[in-house]
C-alpha cells in the first residue's frame, strides 16, 4: 500500500518512498504485545492518507452496494431466510436492509430504518436470531430493532420481495416467512402480474362438518388460473399420500378427473386444513370438523347404522379368508398343521 505525504515546501502531494516506510509497515495485522514504537507512531500521525484508494479483491466485481454521501460504520449478516442479508448501520445511525441476489449478482436496498429521532452514533451493532433483532449501541441506551417489520409493507408487490416476508391471501397482509406454508415470496424476478394472480387464484376457506363418521367427503379444486406445475393436495401442509389404504384394502383418498379429492371412512384423526395448490399458488383450503350428532337422533341411528356396517364388513372378510383357507387346505393338506394360524394366499 502507497502512502502520501504532503511536501510543505512544495505545496504537493508526494508518494513516501517504500525505503522511508517503517517496518513493519504501519497498519500491518501484526500480534505482538508491545507498543508501537515512537517513530512508528510520529510516522503515523504525519501520514494519515494513502497515495491510492482500497481496491477490491476482485477488480472485475463491483462493491455490493454504495451510496454517494454516506459513510457505513456496522455490518450484520442474516442468512435465516435462505438470502444473505445486510444490516448496515451509518455514521448518523439509520440502518439500511440490502438484500443479495445470486441469481441476478447483485443487490436491492430493501429499507432504511430510522430508529433514532436525531443522528446518533452507534458504537456495536449484534443480532440475536431467536429474537429475529437488531441490537444497536449508542453512547446512552441499546435499542433493539426487529429485522423484519413485515407489517409495514401495505402491498403484495413490495412485501414479496422481502425474503423475511411473505404474502398471506387469507388475510390479504404481510406476515413472516413460514417455510411449508401456503404464502407467497417473489424475491428475486418479480413478475407484474405475481399479485393480481394470487387474488384472482386464491379461494377463501371452507369448513366442512362430517357429522356421521364413516362418511365419505368430496372437495372440489377450482380456479381461474392455470395449473401449469399440475394439483397437488396437502392436508396440514404434508402432501397427501394417495398409496395410504383403508382396514379392507380400498384406497383412503381418491382423485377425481377434475382434481378434486375424495376422502373415503372419515374418523376424527382426518381432522385438519386440507388444500390444493399449484407451484405457488393456493386454489381451495377446507376446514374438516367431526362436531358429533349432538341430540339429532338421526345423525345418531345413521352413525350406528354405520358401525354396524363396519363391523359386518369384517366379519365378512373374515369369512371370506376362512373359506379361501378351507380351500387351499382340501387342496394340499400338507400346508396345514392343527391349532396353527392359517391365512389365505391368493394366487
Amino acid at each position: 500500500m502507497v502512502i502520501s505525504w504532503y511536501k510543505t515546501r512544495t505545496k504537493k502531494w508526494r508518494r513516501v518512498a517504500s525505503a522511508d516506510v517503517p517496518t513493519p509497515r504501519p497498519g500491518s495485522c501484526l500480534v505482538r504485545n508491545e507498543p508501537i514504537s515512537d517513530e512508528e507512531a510520529t510516522f503515523v500521525n504525519n501520514h494519515q492518507l494513502m497515495a491510492l484508494s482500497v481496491q477490491p479483491e476482485h477488480n472485475d466485481q463491483p462493491p455490493h452496494f454504495y451510496k454517494m454521501g454516506v459513510l457505513f460504520d456496522k455490518l450484520v449478516i442474516d442468512q435465516s431466510s435462505g438470502y444473505s442479508i445486510y444490516f448496515i448501520a451509518t455514521s448518523k445511525g439509520d440502518v439500511y436492509k440490502i438484500v443479495w441476489l445470486p441469481t441476478l449478482r447483485k443487490t436491492k436496498l430493501l429499507a432504511v430504518y430510522k430508529p433514532f429521532d436525531s443522528p446518533t452514533k452507534v458504537w456495536s451493532m449484534e443480532k440475536q436470531e431467536k429474537a429475529n433483532s437488531l441490537y444497536l449501541g449508542t453512547d446512552s441506551k441499546v435499542v433493539q430493532l426487529s429485522m423484519s417489520v413485515c407489517s409495514s409493507y401495505t402491498s403484495c408487490n413490495l412485501c414479496a420481495q422481502d425474503p423475511h416476508c411473505a404474502w398471506d391471501p387469507n388475510v390479504s397482509s404481510c406476515v413472516n416467512y413460514i417455510a411449508n406454508r401456503v404464502l407467497h415470496r417473489e424475491v428475486e424476478t418479480p413478475s407484474p402480474d405475481f399479485c393480481s394472480q394470487i387474488g384472482a387464484c386464491y379461494k377463501n376457506s371452507q369448513e366442512m362438518q362430517v357429522r356421521v363418521p364413516g362418511s365419505s367427503v368430496a372437495f372440489t379444486c377450482e380456479s381461474k388460473c392455470s395449473a401449469e406445475n399440475g394439483i397437488q393436495w396437502y392436508r396440514d401442509s404434508t402432501p397427501i399420500d394417495f398409496q395410504q389404504t383403508l382396514p379392507n384394502g380400498k384406497p383412503k383418498y381418491m382423485l377425481t378427473i377434475d382434481n378434486g379429492l375424495i376422502i373415503w371412512n372419515v374418523t376424527t384423526v382426518d381432522r385438519g386444513e386440507y388444500d390444493c395448490r399449484s407451484g405457488h399458488f393456493q386454489f381451495a383450503e377446507y376446514h374438516l370438523t367431526l362436531p358429533g350428532c349432538g341430540a339429532d337422533k338421526e345423525c345418531y341411528w345413521e352413525t350406528e347404522f354405520r358401525n354396524w356396517c363396519n363391523e359386518f364388513d369384517k366379519y365378512q372378510q373374515e369369512f371370506n379368508n376362512w373359506v379361501c383357507v378351507k380351500d387351499q387346505c382340501f387342496n394340499n393338506e400338507d400346508k396345514c398343521l392343527p391349532g396353527a394360524q392359517q391365512t389365505c394366499s391368493k394366487p
